[in-house]
């Protein structure tokens, strides 16, 4: 893990977050030729317009977005909404066991943040 500086805002994440590893999919670890279906993805090999699921990484939309934006697009979160940002940003920052009205703060902090931005 690589040393955070005083004012980097990762000084606030608990340590057993910054250790772990990021998501990965088979499709991040493949490197071999094209591949039409991902069974281990439960993706059906019928081409009905409905047999994939969506990129889990959210690149193109980022890309799309950073572009709009004029940021770079590893600084983009796209989650499933406020409350979807607002619990893994609790699950990240609050220690485990702390008390509930610190989580609804920071959650409630957070969204503050994020509107007026």
């Amino acid at each position: 893990m690589a040393s955070i500086t005083p004012g980097s805002p990762l000084r606030f994440v608990r340590p057993n977050i910054l250790a772990l590893a990021p998501y990965s999919t088979a499709r991040d670890e493949y490197k071999g030729g094209d591949i039409s279906v991902w069974l281990d993805a439960n993706e059906s090999p019928y081409n009905n317009g409905v047999n994939r699921y969506p990129d889990p990484h959210q690149k193109a939309l980022k890309e799309k977005i950073a572009l709009v934006k004029g940021i770079s697009a590893d600084r983009i979160f796209v989650g499933n909404g406020i409350l979807n940002f607002n619990a893994l940003a609790v699950a990240i920052l609050v220690a485990i066991g702390a008390v509930a009205v610190a989580a609804i703060a920071i959650a409630v902090a957070i969204t503050i943040v994020l509107v007026f931005v």
